[in-house]
This record gives C-alpha cells, sequence and structure tokens, in this order.
C-alpha cells in the first residue's frame, strides 16, 4: 500500500501478548566442527506465528505499506487474579496502570517482527509509534497502522 491508499488497517490479537525474546545460542558439532547455532524460543515462535496470522487475516488481499507509516499498539492484559474485587475495578477503570514487567517496549518489538513482511514491506517503514499497556477484562492486543502524514500537509489543513 502506498501513501496514496490513505487507508488504515486494524489488526486485533487475541490473547495474552508475549514479550519479544532474544534469540538463544547453543553449541552444535557437526563434521567435526563446533559452531554456535541461533534459535527463537517455543513461545515466541507461536507469538510471531499468531499475530502474522491475524495480520493477513486483517489485510486480506491488500499488499503491505510500502511508504512510511505510524504504528500505535495498546495491549491488553487481564488484572493479576490475586486482587481484590476493587482493586480489579479500578484496573478495568484504567485508575490503575499494568507498570509491571515485561517492558511496552519488548512487547511490541515482538509484533513489529512478526508483522514485517505482512502488514509492512519492512518494519524500518515505521516512523512513529504509539505504545500503551492497559488492563482489560480480555488480553490481546490491538494494532493501527496508518500511512504517515507531513506534519506541513497537517499544518496546512487546520
Amino acid at each position: 500500500m502506498t501513501d496514496k491508499d490513505l487507508s488504515s488497517v486494524v489488526i486485533t490479537i487475541p490473547g495474552k501478548p508475549v514479550a519479544w525474546a532474544r534469540a538463544g545460542v547453543r553449541v552444535v558439532k557437526a563434521g567435526g566442527k563446533t559452531f554456535a547455532q541461533h534459535y527463537t524460543n517455543s513461545q515466541t515462535r507461536s507469538f510471531e506465528q499468531r499475530v502474522a496470522e491475524c495480520g493477513r487475516r486483517a489485510l486480506g488481499n491488500k499488499p503491505p505499506f510500502d511508504c512510511p507509516v505510524v504504528v500505535a499498539m495498546l495491549f491488553r492484559r487481564e488484572p493479576p487474579k490475586s486482587v481484590n474485587k476493587a482493586a480489579r475495578a479500578a484496573m478495568l477503570a484504567g485508575l490503575t496502570a499494568p507498570g509491571t514487567k515485561p517492558d511496552l517496549t519488548n512487547y511490541a518489538k515482538g509484533v513489529e517482527d512478526a508483522l514485517n513482511g505482512i502488514a509492512f514491506v519492512d518494519d524500518s517503514l515505521i516512523v512513529e509509534i504509539h505504545l500503551s499497556k492497559a488492563y482489560a477484562e480480555t488480553a490481546g492486543i490491538d494494532v493501527l497502522i496508518r500511512p504517515w502524514t507531513s506534519r506541513a500537509i497537517e499544518r496546512e489543513a487546520a
């Protein structure tokens, strides 16, 4: 999708968000040689497959964005089961933010990697990003992707 095709795409990914994890390294011996082999853990791989499938479904037959894009991601987390009713209500009302691990940027990295080549030609096209975590009844991720527009154009339109 080019910037002339000004439609945005909304991708909803159900289920618990998973933070991006650095690739693991293992030592492998083959043919009398020893070398390091990098691998992605199964939880990260499964999560990225789920995100990619949701991305393909949301885009349908639209091609990936091939222009600078703005991305907004909301990571919805369920309140811990250990909290009382009043604390849970405050969390769901947005009065308490989930300021706990994992880091917001690690959540985003996994989504960016999974949507690379599906929602955008390359994640280097992301020029602006908005991230947030919130408590919700149902865990999941909401992603909005739209073409970036020049600040000068926005000022002229105002």
